[in-house]
């Protein structure tokens, strides 16, 4: 008996023990792991920084008053979003936040974060040239795709890529000095200054890399035809310039003398336009919205396709100006043909916010417009600081905006059918409660705001072209030719085509859109490889108490039986003993 307690005592002190190394290993030694994770990581980046092409051209920016500035921006972002079991981001998720995070402050849209390729490796995304690709495949692909990346670390990555997409910039500077015969040493007047600022904005507009000299002067030349806001984006650069010598003025200036700028100032007012640019070309975007949406009587967020060409001319001829065709606004997901009674239409926000609109086009990224949901969504983020609301907690928020007028429901009460579409999307999850980063509570809010959030496609439906990519894959466009139809422009057989057909001539409809609902969830991937160790070891756990559990009921069974036979014998001989007597 006393035996069996020991071997009973040992199985428990072993439970213990496993209980003991479980906790240890998801503590000290996960905590151990991350901090080595963590140093790897910003060596990783110093390799990356120390690689630029000028160095100290933008010295301090990767000082930890940066790291700081970039962690306040994402951290409401980073607490909701979804995580794996140790509350680190999966590299799905870090490129969601990391699209989010260029998109919203400067309108970049960077090569291999867009959305569209959020299932796509990085070694398969359109993404970035020089140490940027390098940094982001090591990064991406490393030890950190296994574990996942801790706030600290998702806050470096952001602050990498920025800070390497910037070092690039001064790389073009350097490359429109010499497009203008100018060496870097060379001091620069401000009509210098403006020669080569123009040069760098141009060759941005037109996709370029400088590899060409004679067609840059070209392209220079014609800057106003290709880009009809070329006037406006010259008075933008003006008033950088002018900022930066208030700024200068009392510092390395005399009064009355012209300053001369140097690369390196140079380079600080390219990176300031680069900075600036987008928040500032917005204006064209909201233009184009609110004219868009004067075509939109039944507040759909969609315009016929039609009336979207027809109203495409100008007012003064007849004569239509450059709009896209059918087929690549199909390509971008700017298109809505999902019911033939009612023609093709253009959804707003979708158009808005595609490549077609972008205003310009490093190798590194593109300047769009900017998405105007992710400021509501940026907004549900901070109530809920989850990944996931109920359907009821959503309605009053998104009711509480409405009273303060932030946002404007163009049609269908919250509490009609949109509610009850919140509620299915409920009903789907086993928790009842909705992703707020998923696609369905996405299209759910392209319904609530038609005309500011756009209309999330099934993966892979759609691919974000810029118009010279779908050039090149429509091949047999020669760009030097004047007489030469863009690919992505309408013919005039396609339009007068589609005026001839009867449900042109219809007025818009009310329920325009509804066809495009989709019940087909699709949410970011949080689950990293770490997540089946810690699952296989549980489990593993799992089955070690389990088998102990089952010594321990076999133990005890025996000393049952081992007590039963004792009492037996016990009980029969005293009989004998009485026999004797």
């Amino acid at each position: 008996m006393k035996q069996t307690q020991v071997m009973a005592g040992s199985a428990l002190a072993f439970i213990a023990f496993l209980a003991f190394c479980s906790f240890s290993l998801d503590q000290q030694l996960f905590e151990y792991y991350e901090q080595v994770l963590h140093s790897a990581h910003q060596n990783e980046l110093q390799r990356a920084l120390g690689l630029m092409l000028t160095p100290n051209v933008r010295p301090g920016s990767m000082r930890p008053k940066h790291i700081e500035d970039v962690q306040n921006a994402v951290k409401v972002m980073f607490t909701s979003l979804p995580k794996n079991q140790a509350g680190r981001i999966s590299v799905d998720v870090m490129r969601y936040m990391a699209h989010r995070y260029f998109s919203d402050k400067y309108g970049w849209v960077i090569n291999g974060f867009e959305s569209e390729n959020a299932n796509s490796s990085i070694s398969e995304a359109r993404i970035l040239r020089s140490q940027v690709p390098e940094y982001c495949q090591r990064v991406l692909e490393g030890s950190l795709a296994t574990t996942g990346f801790s706030f600290q670390d998702a806050a470096m990555f952001v602050a990498g890529v920025e800070q390497l997409i910037f070092d690039e910039v001064a790389s073009s500077t350097e490359l429109a000095y010499h497009v203008n015969d100018l060496q870097v040493t060379t001091k620069l007047s401000q009509h210098g200054l403006l020669d080569v600022i123009y040069s760098f904005m141009v060759e941005s507009m037109v996709a370029g890399n400088f590899s060409d000299a004679k067609q840059h002067k070209v392209d220079k030349t014609q800057i106003d035809e290709l880009y009809p806001h070329w006037h406006e984006t010259q008075l933008f650069i003006d008033d950088v310039i002018r900022a930066d010598d208030k700024q200068s003025k009392g510092k390395n200036l005399f009064r009355g003398s012209k300053r001369k700028y140097t690369f390196e100032e140079t380079v600080g007012l390219t990176t300031r336009i680069s900075e600036e640019f987008g928040p500032w070309a917005n204006y064209e975007c909201a233009n184009m919205k609110t004219s868009m949406s004067q075509w939109d009587v039944q507040g759909t967020g969609r315009v016929k396709l039609a009336d979207f060409w027809r109203n495409h001319k100008p007012e003064d001829n007849d004569t239509p100006i450059l709009y896209e065709s059918s087929e690549y606004l199909r390509k971008i997901g700017a298109l809505d043909d999902s019911d033939a009674s009612l023609g093709p239409q253009v959804i707003i926000p979708n158009y808005v916010y595609s490549t077609a609109n972008c205003v310009l086009t490093t190798s590194h990224y593109s300047v769009c417009c900017l998405n105007e949901c992710n400021s509501m969504l940026h907004q549900l983020e901070a109530r809920f600081q989850a990944p996931e609301a109920s359907a009821s907690d959503i309605l009053i928020a998104l009711e509480e905006n409405l009273v303060n007028k932030k946002f404007t429901a163009h049609h269908q009460a919250l509490n009609g059918t949109l509610g009850g579409k919140l509620l299915e999307i409920a009903a789907q999850n086993a928790d009842g409660m909705v992703p707020i980063h998923g696609r369905l509570f996405a299209q759910w809010l392209h319904y609530v705001f038609p005309r500011d959030c756009p209309y999330p496609h099934e993966v892979g439906a759609v691919m974000q072209m810029l118009p010279h990519e779908w050039a090149a894959a429509a091949g047999g466009y020669n760009a030097s030719d004047p007489q030469a139809e863009h690919p992505t422009v309408a013919e005039e057989s396609e339009l007068q085509s589609l005026q001839q057909k009867p449900e042109s001539l219809l007025p818009p409809a009310r329920h325009a859109g509804w066809k495009m609902w989709v019940s087909k969830e699709h949410l970011l991937i949080s689950s990293t490889a770490s997540d089946k160790w810690a699952t296989l070891f549980l489990q593993f756990l799992a089955g070690m108490i389990l088998g102990t559990g089952l010594l321990l009921s076999m133990l005890k069974s025996f000393r049952h039986n081992v007590n039963k036979v004792s009492s037996s014998a016990n009980a029969r001989k005293p009989v004998q003993l009485s026999l004797a007597i």
